[in-house]
């Protein structure tokens, strides 16, 4: 029966997705309540760029390319992303902080086919401009290892590896694996 259910669980969240995309004069969700495993659907007074980034992530979790793509964006072209341009006032500590923001979604989505985009950042070592008693950062390539061992399957054994020798681990890792992945 759970099987059963979660098949019609899935039928129901994509029949709902297809509704909120293409529906111009009514927007719907879906929500999994975590209680009784019941989906529940309601209306939203918002196009899908204009939905909140909660739901706009877990849209992009369930597959929609739309919203995927626009988390990929935040990584390879923060100072583009609509994150970025949205906001009145823009800095570069804007342009870092939804740059790793975008590796954290895209290790929650683990979709496989941003492998190769997070991949490309095990090359860039350096440490984005960390302001004291603030959020310090580590390097990109450190966070690209980071997200990487969340979303795929084959991970390397890195837990007890210093930063420097977990991001040499992934280059090798990526090097033997990078034809398996789009």
């Amino acid at each position: 029966m759970t099987a059963m259910r979660r098949a019609l669980r899935s039928v129901l969240t994509y029949a709902v997705v297809a509704l909120f995309l293409s529906s111009f004069s009514l927007r719907v969700f879906a929500v999994t309540e975590t209680e009784t495993n019941k989906a529940v659907a309601g209306v939203i007074p918002y196009g899908p760029d204009q939905a909140p980034d909660d739901v706009k992530l877990e849209l992009a979790k369930s597959g929609v390319q739309h919203f995927l793509q626009g988390i990929v964006e935040e990584l390879v072209a923060p100072t583009n992303s609509p994150s970025f341009t949205s906001q009145a006032n823009h800095s570069s500590d804007d342009a870092v902080a939804i740059r790793s923001k975008a590796f954290e979604k895209l290790a929650y989505i683990a979709n496989p086919s941003t492998v190769r985009v997070v991949a490309s950042f095990l090359s860039d070592t350096t440490h984005p401009p960390s302001k004291p008693m603030d959020v310090r950062y580590v390097s990109y390539a450190e966070m690209a290892a980071n997200a990487l061992s969340q979303i795929v399957t084959n991970c390397p054994p890195t837990a007890a590896l210093s930063a420097q020798d977990k991001i040499r681990v992934w280059r090798q890792w990526w090097e033997q694996n990078k034809g398996k992945y789009p």
